[in-house]
């Protein structure tokens, strides 16, 4: 995934943000099989097109649903290609809530804390730098 190009097509970006605001709206109003379907959708068009920024919330996305059915060494390797996404991409705007999904329930409980801390202040500092003020502050308070 990470030897993948950068995508470059502004409709296809556009697409992507467009996916990861709804496939968020999904989760908060618990329809599982949205949230899902857009997932799957972000992944075979980063896949097809190439990565940006929004491809890390699809891949960190993927390592929750891996983690909470048991597969931790999967989750852990998603946790992993998110964050290079993200370096790669200085995907700023998503770093915070990159870092929250993997810091909350990817990680918590097979890296050490003060890891999870560092990573949780990356988010907090790239997204304040950014603008993105209420996800900065939801992943300094975890």
């Amino acid at each position: 995934i990470m030897s993948l190009p950068l995508m470059t097509g502004a409709r296809t970006i556009y697409a992507m943000k467009i996916g990861a605001d709804f496939g968020a709206r999904a989760h908060i109003v618990r329809d599982v099989t949205a949230m899902i379907f857009n997932l799957c959708k972000a992944i075979k068009r980063t896949i097809r097109y190439g990565i940006c920024e929004d491809s890390a919330t699809a891949f960190v996305t993927y390592g929750l649903i891996m983690s909470t059915t048991g597969h931790q060494t999967l989750a852990q390797r998603c946790a992993d290609i998110g964050f290079g996404i993200i370096d790669r991409t200085n995907g700023k705007s998503k770093s915070a809530l990159v870092s929250l999904i993997i810091t909350s329930y990817i990680s918590s409980f097979n890296v050490p804390f003060l890891e999870l801390l560092q990573q949780c202040r990356k988010g907090y500092k790239d997204s304040m730098e950014v603008g993105e003020f209420e996800m900065g502050i939801v992943t300094y308070q975890t």
